[in-house]
């Protein structure tokens, strides 16, 4: 097993706020650095706008700020902690110094409230996590949704629950002879008999909690719990982890009051005057979520986003190879070995690492992190970015029991672990029909035809087809094109094989090889072959000298140039 010590595969908000040890392991990271300064200023000046969303891939830390700024403004651990973290920016980044600095004066205490996961409606559910960690500090609200839902419920007995409804009636005919009376108690919002009737709830309906706060008026409920928090002088820190999976499994019927309260929201938390902030940590912008809505939708939220304030956050490449090697060293150490300098000049020749020097690539990578190829360490963190939602990161990768994740493909190999063997895990069948972007779900498209119709006999064929694929997935022709030599190098296919097999794939279209960007990559499917093309023409053409100059014409409407600037300024 890996070791959990090595490292965290996810933050859990609501479980990990108040541990000292985040804190300590916290190390500055430049693309935190405009997240921490804006959401500082929401807590420090009250005109500051209070609404955030933090965007980012899996691993880039995105939680573990929240978590971090709500350990800090919820006076959560020993002040200490706190100075030894802001101490760690001093001589990286003096704005962020400054802004923690600042951000650990603010005198007002901000109760944590985290929301997580899939629920019917926004704003109930917001309203309701209020009230619940309003309560466990000792402070109660009381909202007008309380009576009316009593009353609702009453009425919905009487209507359709005979049985339940004379039961009902018995028990306060016990308490008061007038039931009409204890009516009129509830609707002027008697606390009392409110909390009489939430504790005799459950005995009239097998054990049911009453839901005190659905279906109120979402801005009036916030005015209330606004008015309780100036009376006592604390504030509420919102904090929606995973809040592209809440998007991703959202009803269609509740769409358009879920875009309505999302946007009260941030209104509403823009001009409480820093007694409410609200970060929505997610991987993707609002609107690439509803891509499998309509344009309107996409459009509204995309409005909607207009309200909140966006920092998008990057992981730090190195950052995953050096716990990947902490891992591999730890647990496969054993099996790491020297290798020789014919596998490390073609590592440096394809230059993949150009953050780290030679001697990192030589000891981090390609000895570090055996039995893991350097092309597949290379790729596992841009895998991640393609994800916006999803549960497989480098992190599950590593510790899974899945089949074709790092254990599996490695209990069958007893070698190098292959880029190739990683498309399998990442993109399984379920995965491959999650909503990606346009241009992802184009190279998706594309390789499930080749899927479609390529012999599934040829083996190494596939294998050059799903590296192909993941090399344009994570884009990673911006740093380097896709050559025959770098397909060797990543699959371990003998180079004179990859050459073989390219040309027979180039043949039944699955492949191409692009001479403008001088790279490989998927055929698009295009009957059109411009090579075949050429040679029928050539058949038919006859170019001469006289045929090449009068091209030349046409491109050059003068003969000559008169260099009378030149002249001019001589003279």
């Amino acid at each position: 097993m890996i070791s959990q010590e090595v490292f965290r595969t996810s933050v859990n908000i609501s479980y990990d706020i108040g541990e000292h040890s985040f804190l300590k392991k916290y190390l500055p990271t430049p693309s935190h650095a405009e997240s921490i300064i804006e959401i500082s200023k929401g807590f420090i000046e009250e005109d500051a706008n209070g609404s955030h969303i933090m965007i980012g891939p899996y691993g880039s830390g995105k939680s573990l700020l929240a978590t971090v700024i709500a350990n800090i403004v919820g006076k959560k651990v020993d002040q200490a902690v706190i100075e030894e973290l802001i101490s760690k920016f001093n001589n990286v980044h003096q704005d962020v110094y400054e802004s923690l600095e600042l951000l650990n004066k603010v005198n007002k205490t901000y109760i944590p409230i985290v929301l997580n996961g899939s629920y019917s409606s926004f704003g109930d559910n917001l309203v309701e996590k209020i009230q619940q960690e309003l309560l466990l500090n000792g402070i109660e609200v009381f909202l007008p949704t309380e009576k009316n839902n009593i009353i609702k419920t009453i009425n919905n007995w009487e209507n359709n629950f005979p049985e339940t409804f004379h039961l009902f009636t018995n028990k306060v005919k016990v308490r008061y002879s007038n039931y009409n009376h204890w009516l009129s108690m509830i609707e002027d919002g008697d606390r009392n008999e409110i909390e009489w009737f939430k504790q005799i709830y459950p005995e009239l309906t097998s054990g049911a909690v009453f839901d005190s706060s659905k279906n109120g008026n979402f801005q009036e409920n916030l005015q209330i719990i606004l008015n309780v928090l100036k009376r006592e002088n604390i504030g509420l820190f919102i904090i929606h982890d995973e809040f592209g999976r809440f998007l991703q499994n959202l009803d269609q019927s509740n769409i358009y009051k879920t875009m309505q309260e999302i946007q009260d929201l941030a209104e509403f938390v823009n001009r409480s005057k820093s007694y409410m902030n609200i970060l929505l940590i997610s991987h993707k912008n609002m609107s690439q979520y509803m891509r499998g809505f309509n344009a309107e939708h996409q459009s509204e939220f995309q409005r909607i986003e207009g309200r909140y304030s966006a920092y998008f956050v990057e992981s730090d490449s190195a950052n995953y190879y050096r716990i990947v090697n902490q891992v591999m060293t730890n647990n496969y150490g054993h099996i790491q070995k020297n290798v020789d300098k014919d596998y490390l000049n073609k590592l440096r020749a394809l230059n993949l690492f150009r953050e780290l020097n030679h001697h990192e690539v030589e000891n981090l990578i390609v000895k570090g992190c055996q039995p893991i190829h350097p092309v597949t360490l290379f790729l596992l963190p841009r895998i991640s970015r393609v994800f916006g939602q999803n549960e497989r990161t480098l992190f599950t990768y590593l510790e899974s029991d899945e089949p074709y994740a790092f254990k599996y493909s490695f209990e069958r190999s007893k070698d190098y672990i292959y880029a190739d063997t990683m498309f399998s895990y990442f993109f399984s069948e379920n995965n491959l029909n999650n909503i990606f972007d346009e241009r992802t779900e184009n190279i998706i498209k594309t390789y499930q035809l080749i899927r479609s119709n390529l012999d599934a006999r040829k083996v190494d064929a596939y294998r050059i087809i799903k590296f192909i694929t993941l090399w344009e997935l994570t884009n990673s022709n911006r740093l380097k094109n896709l050559d025959s030599d770098l397909i060797s190098f990543a699959t371990g296919i003998n180079s004179l094989k990859v050459e073989k097999l390219l040309d027979e794939l180039s043949n039944l279209k699955y492949v191409r090889f692009n001479r403008i960007h001088n790279r490989w990559e998927l055929a698009e499917g295009s009957s059109v072959v411009v090579e075949e093309l050429i040679e029928e023409r050539k058949q038919d053409v006859i170019i001469t000298l006289n045929s090449r100059i009068n091209v030349l014409s046409e491109l050059f409407p003068k003969r000559y140039y008169l260099a009378t600037d030149y002249n001019d300024q001589k003279n």
